[in-house]
């Protein structure tokens, strides 16, 4: 099945979300402003949203999301990108999804925060593990960091 198959974990971060080692509360400091500022937290009420964002782009993209998950403050989709370009999936999956969360809360501004993390799937073992993460990662950001009302919306995935 990988041999035929070209699988990925992506990792797209909210704007300012990835906290230093030094940050506190929760917050990122911009050394070129001198400044603090608060990171974006998903709305609850608009996962739904960025998961037929997703699923809508990865469709015209001719690729396939095997596994997601939607937390507060990032995104992980196993996808099987079937020769596509990975910088080029990245873009489109993000642009598209910002463009309609934006448009769905009337804000505007950045929703993702630049780049993303993109992890090479290379054996069936590896995709294995990736999915199990995947699916079971809200557990460990549920217990650590957000409350209970995400749990509902990862469990009717």
């Amino acid at each position: 099945m990988v041999g035929e198959c070209q699988f990925h974990l992506l990792t797209f971060a909210t704007k300012y979300s990835r906290i230093p080692k030094e940050g506190i509360a929760l917050r990122r400091y911009n050394a070129a402003m001198e400044t603090w500022r608060e990171p974006l937290v998903l709305d609850i009420s608009k996962f739904w949203l960025l998961w037929d964002a997703f699923n809508e782009q990865a469709q015209k993209l001719w690729i396939k999301i095997i596994a997601g998950n939607i937390i507060p403050d990032h995104v992980h989709l196993v996808i099987d990108r079937n020769e596509k370009s990975i910088p080029g999936i990245a873009q489109k999956l993000k642009g598209y999804s910002a463009r309609l969360y934006n448009k769905a809360l009337q804000r505007s501004g950045p929703v993702w925060a630049v780049g993303y993390s993109d992890t090479y799937l290379d054996n069936e073992r590896h995709l294995e593990n990736a999915i199990e993460y995947v699916s079971n990662n809200h557990i460990k950001h549920q217990e650590k960091r957000w409350p209970d009302q995400y749990y509902s919306w990862w469990e009717s995935l």
